[in-house]
């Protein structure tokens, strides 16, 4: 806010000047307050993308043993990189020389530590026989488990494990028999590459597996990843057809607005679906919904200010400005992780805002009231309440295709969509919440407390139906006798 503060300031300083501005001023003025512009939308796409949970993946514990894998895979790969960092230099090769440090380097950093400094080739067999030592510590480690253990299934993964690392440590034995036999530096280089390679391929496939074991896994599978891929994929292809000139502005423009739609429709669809699974399971998800349900929420929001920048703009730059704001924030929420195209609702043709609105209303109204009378009024018994919220569900997809048609429809009812999106939704989401509430027993709950919230999103819309029928009236005096209703 303070960057901003002086951002504005400075544009200020330069209107209210003792001389008029000339006319190269004013245009600098003017680029200056679009950069503002630009500042001011990429703080609220951040702001929006901000994570309402720490999504870093969880540590289970548990998995130390899945340290100690990846410990003795990368000591094994590092040796594999020395091996392969130092091959082709020449002695008398003062620059080759310089640059082996360099490459030594770089071959650790993909490694891990075990290759931070690469001992002479005729010492490799001493980073093996510490390799060996310590998956001698393991499967020691490991044989107390499997003595300890009582379970059938933790007995076989434990043997399982204990015979991959035998046949590791085998391979890494006979390894080091072969080379102490070898003189030559560059045979022992090239006997170390082919000789090890399968074991960090091994050891990789082990790491994997026990970190499944222990809840965990790569970045990639996450389904948080996955789905933050998702939209990473549609911006940045949208951004590619503006800037390659795909097509005419205006078919690239609605192009794209309607790629955005179709996503955030098939998001609705999947986000209702995992809603009716938490109600389902008396409010438990598993944690690949919960994963989605959070990237949903996260990037709404921004997705529909992409939308808008298609509605809005006469040319590429501010719904290219909007994509490049949005694009490292989702990157961003990417790397928190490791830690199309279907039929799209017509546009409505709208010719009377009220009446439409006044018509959708009644949709909403009957089916909440078909909510109280039928399952919170004078309930059953505790099915009541999952068929409730079932009820609730339906009338969070009419608001969703309320707010599919109005945006596709170049928001020609801007009324209606902040009353739906700023007031109504919030309170649905409100009544749906309450009811997930593992701490209040529906059976225990009075008829006033059951049907209070649903009540007072009724009242809400009966109050803007109301609202719009007296605007419509005074609209139709306004035009004389020749406006009036045909129905009283």
């Amino acid at each position: 806010l303070n960057q901003l503060r002086m951002e504005i300031m400075g544009i200020l300083l330069k209107l209210v000047g003792n001389d008029s501005p000339t006319a190269n001023e004013l245009k600098e003025i003017g680029e200056e307050l679009l950069k503002f512009r630009g500042l001011v939308n990429g703080e609220i796409m951040r702001v929006m993308m901000i994570d309402v949970q720490d999504r870093r993946p969880v540590i289970v514990e548990g998995c130390d043993e899945c340290d100690v894998y990846k410990e003795i895979r990368d000591k094994i790969q590092g040796l594999i990189d020395c091996a392969k960092g130092e091959d082709g230099a020449g002695e008398d090769d003062a620059a080759d020389d310089a640059a082996a440090p360099a490459d030594d380097t770089a071959a650790a950093g993909e490694g891990g530590d075990a290759a931070a400094e690469c001992m002479p080739p005729a010492m490799y067999f001493m980073d093996l026989m510490d390799i060996n030592r310590m998956i001698d510590s393991q499967t020691e480690s490991m044989f107390n488990q499997l003595f300890q253990s009582m379970e059938d299934s933790e007995r076989t993964n434990i043997e399982a494990n204990l015979n991959t690392l035998k046949a590791v440590r085998e391979n890494i034995e006979e390894t080091i028999q072969k080379l102490s036999r070898m003189e030559d530096d560059e045979r022992i280089k090239r006997q170390v590459q082919s000789s090890l390679s399968g074991d960090v391929d091994t050891l990789t496939d082990l790491v994997e597996d026990c970190l499944k074991n222990c809840g965990q896994s790569g970045c990639e599978d996450s389904c948080g990843y996955q789905q933050l891929d998702k939209v990473r994929k549609l911006i940045q292809g949208i951004k590619d057809d503006f800037e390659n000139g795909a097509g005419e502005f205006e078919e690239t423009k609605e192009e794209a607005r309607r790629q955005v739609m179709t996503y955030i429709s098939e998001t609705n669809k999947d986000m209702n679906g995992i809603i009716m699974r938490k109600v389902e399971n008396d409010g438990m998800l598993e944690q690949c919904d919960k994963e989605k349900l959070d990237v949903f929420d996260q990037t709404k929001n921004p997705l529909w200010m992409v939308v808008n920048s298609t509605i809005f703009s006469e040319d590429q730059n501010p719904i290219v400005a909007v994509i490049d704001g949005l694009l490292p924030l989702v990157n961003e929420s990417i790397e928190g992780y490791c830690q199309k195209d279907g039929p799209t609702t017509k546009p409505p043709e709208v010719e009377n805002c009220n009446k439409d609105e006044y018509v959708k209303i009644a949709d909403y109204v009957e089916r909440v009231d078909q909510i109280i009378q039928e399952n919170l009024f004078k309930p059953d018994d505790d099915g009541a309440k999952i068929q409730a919220q079932l009820g609730f569900l339906d009338v969070k997809k009419l608001f969703d295709k309320r707010i599919e048609e109005l945006f596709n429809g170049d928001v020609k009812c801007p009324d209606e969509l902040d009353k739906l999106k700023k007031e109504w939704m919030p309170s649905l989401n409100k009544c749906m919440a309450e009811f997930m509430n593992s701490n209040k027993q529906f059976s225990n709950m009075t008829r006033l407390e059951r049907i209070q919230c649903t009540k007072e999103l009724r009242v809400a819309m009966e109050a803007r139906r109301a609202e719009l029928l007296q605007k419509e009236l005074e609209a139709i005096e306004a035009g004389g006798a020749g406006g009036a209703p045909e129905e009283a």
